[in-house]
């Protein structure tokens, strides 16, 4: 796609979106301004390249960062075009979610802007149906699943318990485990309030180990740029069991890895990613084999932090390489190797009921007793704040980056702080979801 283009005549060369003009600084939009931004924009400022950070948060930290910043909901397209010409940017760049991902699509459409990734693929990394669809012309392995409404008179016939879950939600909203037809129904209503297309999926539960692999291609070619196991842990019976730790890098990679990358090089073709990020959420078992569940174009959220701490390499360089030095981004991914990672690092989850909290005392003593084994700890919410579920607000009370030498010393420093960790309501009862460890045997 063309920034712009002299007459056949002129002597002037074509300047392509990405080259540099003159050797003027690039003028880099960011959709996205929380936290997990906020490293992205200071190396991108770090390079030379302006930031104009946009999205609807007035208080976004990334925006205290950046050259320049907007208070724009990223759904409006056309206001976010008036930016990029007012700006002069020739650079768009995102990660971490599935509607930013989305609106970084259509924002390159109205604006000649290339993105990663074409609307027309995009879809396919969106919608549900679609996505199976797509399995489907693949011959990609998935749990079976059925687009269902809460108004039909039947369901299909399948094998209980299965996952009812929006056509097109995010960040596991709306997605329950039923164990028969009547809770189906009931959890259908609710699956379609959180869907953008109003419709719910009947799916196959698969109850294997799980992972998430992050790819990259460049120039066509897909990269792995690692795997992790994917733990959960029980608490609510008809919610899916929630994420309590993603561990760096996966104990079972060698069983997967090559089949996995060979699934995500297809799909990259079949959507016509040419360049960017390409992310896959699967199972497997060595009695079922491998089963996609999901495949979008971004990043996993708050997994760029555990490959910088186990790898060195760092997402955000991924990210400015894709938009503005291909060359260098081939270079990277050659030299990353998933099999030479220094450290095994993981992050806990701790989730937390819908109560106003008391006293976080437990939780601080815990990170503090867990001393050189921490690397980062957030905490999400303080004593008085009500933790919540909706939309925008965070499940979980805290999040803590660990790193260790083995599996078994990054196990070690897991099982205390899954024992000792606790947040308190105002009547001193625990809010925290009970974490457990998984068996690799």
């Amino acid at each position: 796609m063309r920034l712009s283009r002299r007459s056949k005549t002129s002597t002037t060369r074509v300047l392509w979106w990405g080259e540099s003009m003159n050797n003027q600084s690039h003028n880099l939009l960011i959709l996205g301004s929380m936290d997990e931004f906020v490293e992205l924009v200071e190396l991108a400022r770090n390079r030379g390249y302006r930031t104009i950070v946009v999205d609807g948060y007035a208080d976004g930290p990334a925006k205290r960062y950046a050259d320049a910043k907007y208070d724009i909901p990223i759904t409006d397209a056309k206001a976010l075009a008036e930016v990029c010409k007012r700006e002069r940017v020739d650079g768009i760049i995102t990660a971490y979610s599935d509607i930013l991902f989305q609106c970084l699509c259509r924002l390159s459409d109205l604006t000649g802007i290339p993105s990663y990734c074409p609307s027309a693929g995009m879809n396919f990394l969106r919608d549900k149906t679609l996505m199976k669809k797509m399995f489907e012309d693949l011959s990609i392995p998935t749990p079976q699943s059925f687009v269902v409404s809460s108004k039909d008179e039947s369901f299909p016939v399948v094998n209980y318990p299965c996952v009812i879950k929006p056509v097109a939600g995010y960040g596991s909203r709306g997605v329950f485990v039923v164990e028969d037809e009547a809770q189906a129904r009931a959890r259908a209503v609710e699956a379609e309030c959180v869907s953008s297309q109003g419709k719910a999926i009947m799916e196959e539960y698969n109850p294997d180990y799980e992972f998430n692999m992050i790819a990259w291609v460049a120039d066509g070619a897909v990269h792995a740029v690692s795997i992790a196991d994917r733990e959960k842990s029980s608490e609510v019976s008809w919610e899916v069991p929630h994420v309590s730790r993603i561990v760096y890098p996966s104990r079972l990679q060698d069983s997967v890895r090559e089949e996995a990358l060979a699934i995500v090089q297809r799909v990259s073709a079949y959507v016509g990613l040419r360049n960017g990020p390409i992310c896959m959420q699967f199972f497997w078992s060595a009695k079922r084999g491998l089963q996609v569940c999901e495949i979008a174009g971004r990043v996993f959220g708050y997994e760029h932090e555990l490959l910088f701490y186990s790898s060195g390499l760092r997402v955000e360089d991924l990210l400015l390489d894709t938009v503005y030095d291909k060359k260098s981004l081939r270079r990277r991914l050659e030299d990353h190797d998933i099999d030479s990672f220094s450290r095994c690092c993981c992050g806990l989850y701790f989730h937390g009921r819908e109560a106003v909290i008391g006293s976080m005392d437990g939780a601080v003593a815990a990170i503090g007793n867990a001393g050189d084994s921490v690397c980062e700890s957030f905490m999400y919410y303080r004593e008085g704040e009500r933790v919540g579920h909706g939309f925008g607000e965070k499940p979980y009370v805290a999040r803590i980056y660990l790193c260790a030498e083995n599996y078994d010393s990054l196990d070690h420093s897991t099982f205390d702080l899954y024992r000792s960790f606790d947040v308190c309501d105002e009547n001193g009862k625990s809010i925290v979801y009970h974490n457990e460890l998984p068996s690799y045997e």
